[in-house]
């Protein structure tokens, strides 16, 4: 039997995926993980929240810890291109 693949469905149910997986994150997370997946380096997000380089990494760090426990895969999606 084929299986018949529904894009637009795959798509909305992707979506549903992420947001889910963000709304775990605390508040900090979330602002820091958003900023790297704008592209943004540690460094000029430590400089943006007025935080070291360390702290970043530690909220991204939690923050991909919460978001692989909630919808495993998706934690990539949001991890941007790592900078120092």
């Amino acid at each position: 039997m084929t299986s018949m693949r529904n894009p637009p469905l795959e798509r909305v149910v992707g979506r549903e995926a992420v947001v889910e997986s963000l709304e775990a994150l605390t508040p900090c997370e979330l602002v820091v993980a958003l900023l790297r997946a704008e592209g943004m380096s540690d460094g000029e997000i430590g400089e943006c929240l007025g935080i070291g380089r360390v702290a970043v990494r530690q909220r991204m760090v939690r923050a991909r810890g919460r978001i692989g426990r909630k919808v495993p895969g998706v934690a990539r999606m949001v991890e941007g291109r790592r900078r120092s």
